[in-house]
């Protein structure tokens, strides 16, 4: 169950990593086609909102995946290693 949930929350918070490193170099070139905008007009809020929301949602993904992980000292050391590659220690504050 925790492995299950664990790979969720490392999906997701890959996804959304890639989607807010991506949005930055679209947003200067004027591109609308992708999931921050996309979000943007279905929660009819400006992109920078949707962008804010994203990283405080990869955040609190990171926060549960690390309780998720606690339990299991395998399943911590990946995490570690994970976040230390993917999420700036500036950002994710427990």
């Amino acid at each position: 169950m925790y492995a299950f949930t664990y790979a969720l929350c490392i999906s997701f918070l890959t996804k959304t990593r890639l989607s807010s490193l991506s949005f930055y170099k679209e947003e200067l070139e004027g591109e609308t086609k992708n999931y921050i905008c996309a979000r943007a007009a279905a929660e009819l809020l400006p992109p920078v909102d949707i962008l804010r929301k994203l990283v405080d949602e990869t955040l609190e993904n990171g926060r549960q995946v690390e309780a998720i992980a606690a339990h299991d000292p395998e399943l911590k050391s990946i995490w570690e290693g994970f976040r230390q590659v993917c999420i700036p220690p500036s950002l994710f504050i427990i």
